[in-house]
């Protein structure tokens, strides 16, 4: 979205984010509490901050490996934090909020909404990789079975 506007990285973060609260708001509004807030609002200056520190390592293997534990770590921070019931950020909010609405597996919800913004970033002018394809696939599971035992 920041490709297709004048908006910086953080920017429109944060206007993807409040379209998917407002949704929420109106469709399982017990997913928003002060944690959604303050998680928003700390989100996506770090997501401006950390895309300016993005650097690969020479070595493939060793990307590997912090990509696998990136994934593992936010995906299992993702179900601790919602877990606590103190509200979670946009996309989580979405995510449970559809589940649990429908009665659907958090995992599949994850990942169908994570494909759905992977085409909808890539009709954006986006591009996606290895890293985009493995969170496909891990996260969502990670974030029910982290739900589930905490």
């Amino acid at each position: 979205m920041a490709n297709m506007t004048r908006l910086t990285i953080c920017g429109a973060s944060f206007a993807v984010a409040v379209v998917m609260l407002v949704f929420v708001f109106f469709y399982d509004r017990r997913q928003i509490h002060i944690g959604t807030v303050i998680y928003q609002l700390f989100y996506s200056g770090f997501v401006e901050i950390f895309s300016w520190m993005h650097v690969y390592s020479e070595s493939r293997i060793f990307n590997f490996i912090i990509m696998c534990a990136g994934i593992v770590v936010f995906s299992f921070g993702t179900g601790l934090y919602d877990s606590a019931n103190l509200g979670c950020g946009s996309y989580e909010a979405l995510t449970f909020a559809l589940a649990e609405k429908n009665d659907w597996p958090v995992k599949y919800v994850r990942m169908v909404l994570d494909m759905l913004m992977v085409v909808l970033g890539v009709l954006c002018g986006g591009c996606f990789g290895a890293c985009t394809i493995v969170t496909i696939i891990m996260a969502g599971p990670i974030i029910q079975w982290t739900v589930q035992k905490f």
